[in-house]
């Protein structure tokens, strides 16, 4: 396997990332200009376009070329289904994380997190609840099970929260 220019690229784009953006987006494009589908470059520029400059449509757009580009570039999933979760397109957000369950060497209590989120955020704190401790219980690493641990004990306060703030019903 080699490495190609494009590849080349995209390499030192992901290593000046997020801290020389101009050379990043330089490289980035340069990178694409070599290969219009390529995925680890498509999918740093949606970063660049969700986080740097806000341009939703714009990174929705890369994302959507990386995964043309390559069907398995997990960083992508990750990217993305954030992308539709933070401007409220959770259906379509569940389909690609369903999805994502079939690509090979996809972090799964990452995509259980994600259904966590989407649940919480329609209200449904008790199925939230049950994702996150799907996504704490799946996972092996260290930092990952104290952030998913967080996110767990955020649900639980807000489940705490809710039955305080529940009005007591009498009976007559």
């Amino acid at each position: 396997m080699s490495i190609t220019l494009a590849d080349s690229y995209y390499l030192k784009a992901l290593n000046l990332y997020p801290y020389e953006l101009d050379r990043v987006i330089e490289a980035l494009n340069y990178a694409i200009s070599y290969n219009s589908e390529h995925a680890g470059a498509n999918y740093l520029l949606g970063l660049v376009n969700m986080y740097q400059l806000g341009k939703y449509a714009e990174a929705e757009n890369h994302f959507e070329k990386a995964l043309a580009g390559d069907i398995n570039y997990t960083e992508t999933y990750y990217a993305y289904i954030n992308l539709l979760i933070q401007i409220g397109e959770y259906e379509k957000a569940l389909n690609l994380n369903d999805y994502a369950y079939n690509v090979k060497g996809i972090n799964v209590s990452r995509l259980r997190h994600n259904e966590g989120l989407i649940a919480e955020i329609k209200g449904d704190l008790y199925n939230a609840k049950e994702f996150m401790k799907l996504a704490y219980n799946g996972s092996y690493r260290k930092n990952e099970r104290d952030y998913l641990k967080d996110e767990l004990d955020r649900v639980n306060s807000k489940i705490k929260s809710s039955k305080k703030q529940a009005p007591n019903k009498r009976e007559d």
